[in-house]
């Protein structure tokens, strides 16, 4: 690790963002100050392939140099590496890797996916057939939208990073009274079959929590009737 003793990490769209001027402002404890930093294109690799940093909202970032260390976006370089990153506000930590916590590590809907068929689509504030409100939710259509039987899916790539899944199957508010708004969903685990509900008019959301202990492979198979009528909403996974 002594190739790593003069490179350091910042937090980039957990903490703060950092903006892109001739100064920039650092933080610690709970004092500012300015710095002046150096951009020169610095680019990271990692196993001699190149990867592009982004934040927590994909936006591009670039590491910068201040007083003789180089600084990278620890998101960048934990994900890079295949470790789960969480910030923890209470108690201002970050922990990379493995921990055990009540929090949520990441939201399914900011998981990249390895591999995707049919149409999905993140939806923001959805409401479910009772009213009640969730912060954001995901669905995924079929191209034969009039068979039930086809699904659109989405596979993740999470090589054992988490141990639970939790989240709501809901029929989304607008859509509560018509007839054809039926839909499905199964979630795998490395092909087992882990979840499996149908949503229609009439029926109150479903939670669920899933065990993905040592879990390589997510897989999720949505079908809807009716365009985006159910919702996986507030999905998350904890370490």
């Amino acid at each position: 690790m002594k190739r790593f003793d003069k490179v350091k990490f910042f937090v980039l769209g957990m903490v703060v963002m950092v903006i892109i001027t001739a100064f920039v402002p650092a933080f610690a404890a709970n004092t500012t100050k300015q710095i002046s930093a150096t951009y020169a294109n610095i680019k990271i690799y990692v196993d001699d392939l190149l990867i592009s940093p982004k934040d927590g909202l994909g936006n591009s970032v670039e590491p910068f140099i201040y007083q003789g260390t180089t600084y990278l976006p620890v998101r960048a370089v934990s994900e890079a590496l295949g470790k789960p990153i969480l910030w923890d506000g209470k108690t201002n930590s970050i922990y990379i890797g493995k921990h055990d916590s009540d929090e949520p590590a990441i939201s399914l809907n900011d998981l990249d996916y390895f591999n995707a068929t049919g149409s999905w689509d993140k939806v923001d504030n959805p409401r479910d057939n009772l009213g009640n409100s969730y912060v954001e939710g995901l669905s995924g259509i079929n191209s034969l939208s009039r068979y039930a039987d086809y699904y659109a899916t989405v596979d993740y790539v999470l090589n054992g990073k988490y141990r639970r899944l939790k989240g709501s199957y809901i029929l989304r508010y607008i859509d509560r009274s018509k007839q054809r708004a039926e839909g499905k969903l199964k979630i795998y685990g490395d092909d087992k079959l882990l979840f499996s509900d149908g949503m229609k008019p009439g029926k109150t959301p479903v939670e669920f929590d899933i065990d993905l202990s040592g879990v390589l492979r997510l897989r999720i198979e949505m079908s809807n009737y009716d365009t985006y009528s159910t919702i996986i909403a507030d999905a998350n996974l904890y370490q």
